[in-house]
């Protein structure tokens, strides 16, 4: 696991990994392939496997021993995965949330400066506030030498700095740094000896960036923001060296990439021994049966009840804590269930699912990856997709992932349709959106942000801030969607910080260029309704805003 460039320091008996140069995970241009799940979050914040992308980088920069202490000692048994709200939650002493809501000192809620708001770059708070969830990022597990810190886009900076904790868009200090592609499944973080000269790490027949060392020869010429922009890179960037990295990191161009490369990076995670793999600390109810039980993972305050099958022999399965499975359900690895989940009675899911923390769910599964705080609780089927979170998909919804000619599926993102040269491929969901009931999702759809469809058929588009109700299309207001968002998030005890309320606003500024004909739509309908699938014509045209 250690490179030749790190070393061991003893301090207090506890070993320390130490490389001699600071890390940053950065976004780079192609977040924009991951709509409409990365409106409110980074690309680096999306899971895959037992973790986000973000975590399998901090993996590579802690020690066994601090591993297998952030597993015992760090709140709870969540292996080092970031709980998107798990700052958010509403003391339960008291109905008022306190002034600058739910800035963690201990738990690393980052904010700006007090000494300058106008700051670009966001650190730690140091209010003492603190959460009943697990850490995240324990900052004593890292020394000054192998700092990590993040650069995102500006719009959600400060939501990503309250999400995990870390310094974001901080810019180079004079020190050697390893920029790592929030776009990677890392496995492993390049070896590099910082006495040398800078250089690009490469992957794949395209030379598509994965990293960049940046040397003292390349201090102070790269900036947070740069890599954001394509051509900018390319300036940037031409005349360095190349290595090829592909050995150490997957990169992810589209958001069905995920989906795919789940099952295998929950096998791999299933390899890990600090993460408890053969741990039963919860209740296993006479009758329930678990097959391989060496590869299963059922935490603290959890309870299987009776006539559940946990089948781990075909990959892990991995529960967390406080997680509930109803009798008469079947959970087959590879699988990872994330704290406060609900298994409804007769649930199915089937191997490749990442379940992330307060879901419930029901019907059947099979293959897919839900960011968490999302609810597909009733009979119906999801596979092969990937849901954000605060979503709701009613009664006997189903969603088809496999076409009947067995041909490659097109997913429309943004509303332009990409071939994926895969078989099987399901939808993909914006936060906060919503599903009625007996909805059926043609193969390859896309949902948008706080969008809501009622209807039996739903169109492959569904706009972003869309309201489809049987065969009309409106506008959905952004302000009505943030009002039910609050309510949606208060029961589960969860509240809006100040930062994501105006990044929930700023969402809508975004759709209008990343969604724009689908938008100009929606901004005018026909007087009289029509189809959702047919083109409105612009010269027909009267403003409509759902109210």
């Amino acid at each position: 696991m250690m490179g030749p460039n790190m070393n061991h320091d003893q301090i207090n008996n506890n070993p320390v990994k130490v490389l001699n140069h600071q890390t940053i995970v950065y976004e780079d241009c192609g977040w924009k392939k991951f709509l409409p799940l990365v409106y409110m979050r980074a690309t680096f914040q999306l899971r895959c496997g037992m973790m986000t992308l973000l975590d399998r980088v901090i993996n590579q920069l802690l020690t066994e021993e601090q591993l297998a202490k952030r597993l015992s000692d760090v709140g709870g048994e969540y292996p080092i995965a970031f709980d998107d709200y798990q700052f958010n939650a509403v003391q339960q002493d008291s109905a008022q949330v306190v002034a600058d809501n739910l800035r963690v000192n201990d738990c690393g809620v980052g904010v700006r400066d007090a000494a300058d708001p106008n700051a670009e770059a966001l650190h730690p708070s140091t209010s003492s506030v603190k959460s009943n969830f697990p850490v995240s990022v324990d900052a004593q597990s890292f020394s000054p030498a192998n700092s990590l810190s993040l650069w995102c886009r500006t719009e959600i900076a400060e939501v990503v700095s309250e999400r995990t904790g870390l310094n974001v868009n901080q810019a180079i200090q004079g020190q050697p740094t390893l920029l790592l592609s929030g776009r990677g499944i890392w496995s492993s973080i390049p070896d590099w000896d910082d006495t040398q000269s800078s250089w690009v790490g490469v992957v794949g027949d395209g030379q598509d960036v994965a990293c960049v060392a940046v040397g003292s020869d390349f201090d102070g010429i790269i900036q947070p923001q740069d890599l954001l922009n394509e051509s900018r890179t390319r300036m940037l960037l031409h005349h360095l060296p190349k290595r090829d990295v592909s050995t150490h990191v997957q990169l992810v161009k589209w958001p069905w990439d995920l989906v795919n490369a789940n099952a295998k990076c929950l096998v791999k995670d299933g390899e890990q021994s600090w993460l408890g793999f053969g741990q039963v600390d919860g209740q296993v109810d006479t009758g329930a049966h678990l097959l391989n039980e060496s590869a299963i993972h059922l935490g603290d305050g959890s309870r299987v009840m009776p006539c559940v099958v946990i089948d781990a022999e075909s990959g892990p399965v991995w529960i967390g804590k406080n997680v509930t499975v109803f009798p008469n359900s079947y959970i087959q690895g590879p699988a990872f269930i994330g704290d406060g989940s609900v298994l409804q009675p007769g649930s199915v899911v089937r191997g490749g699912n990442t379940l992330g923390p307060v879901c419930k769910v029901g019907g059947e599964i099979e293959g897919s990856i839900i960011q968490g705080y999302s609810n597909k609780q009733h009979d119906g089927f999801l596979g092969h997709s990937y849901l954000g979170s605060w979503i709701n998909i009613a009664a006997d919804c189903v969603n088809s992932d496999l076409k009947n000619t067995y041909g490659s599926v097109r997913v429309p993102i943004n509303g332009h349709e990409v071939d994926t040269g895969e078989t099987f491929v399901g939808m993909f969901v914006g936060d906060y959106s919503k599903a009625g009931i007996n909805v059926s999702f043609p193969t390859g759809s896309v949902v948008g942000f706080c969008s809501n469809v009622f209807a039996p058929r739903s169109p492959k588009f569904i706009p972003s801030f869309a309201w489809i109700n049987g065969d009309e299309c409106e506008r959905y207001d952004e302000e009505k969607g943030l009002q039910l968002a609050r309510k949606v998030m208060a029961r589960r005890n969860r509240v809006l910080t100040e930062a994501e309320e105006r990044v929930f606003r700023n969402v809508r500024q975004q759709v209008l260029a990343f969604e724009h004909q689908p938008q100009r739509d929606l901004e005018y309908v026909p007087v009289a309704p029509v189809p959702v699938n047919r083109v409105i014509p612009s010269e027909v045209v009267t403003p409509l805003i759902r109210g």
